[in-house]
């Protein structure tokens, strides 16, 4: 058992980090939050990851849920990586798989190489070599 406590720390380590690149949009925050262009299906994964820079957890996992929602592969996949790494949001790998799937589904190669990583080591779903094999050769396309 501690064994597969100390493999799965060493696969989650070797996934991408979790980090949100700020479009220079003029929006800015301080004691108040300016997110004038959120409802735009097309901003709303920039104003989530403002949200989160400034410290705005849940209106930021909210509007990444939407993003997501509204089909934003960048948002889906930055939702699998909170989840599989407890960032922003309880720890839930099963529901992590899921939005990579989703992601990966829709084309996002980084999606694609996180589940070989997640099929090959059983994070969030039992080990697949197989699964783990086609994604990994969908990833390299």
């Amino acid at each position: 058992m501690l064994l597969l406590a100390v493999l799965g720390a060493t696969a989650l380590s070797s996934l991408p980090s979790l980090s949100f690149t700020v479009p220079p949009d003029g929006h800015k925050f301080g004691s108040s939050v300016v997110v004038d262009d959120c409802d735009r299906a097309e901003a709303q994964f920039g104003c989530a990851s403002r949200l989160l820079l400034a410290g705005h957890d849940k209106e930021g996992v909210e509007a990444m849920r939407s993003a997501a929602a509204g089909g934003d592969n960048r948002a889906r996949r930055a939702l699998g990586l909170m989840l599989i790494r407890g960032e922003y949001l309880p720890r839930d790998q099963a529901e992590a798989v899921r939005w990579f799937l989703s992601a990966a589904g829709h084309g996002d190669r980084a999606s694609m190489a996180i589940l070989a990583t997640l099929y090959r080591d059983g994070i969030g779903t039992a080990p697949d070599p197989r699964k783990a094999a086609l994604w990994q050769s969908r990833a390299a396309r």
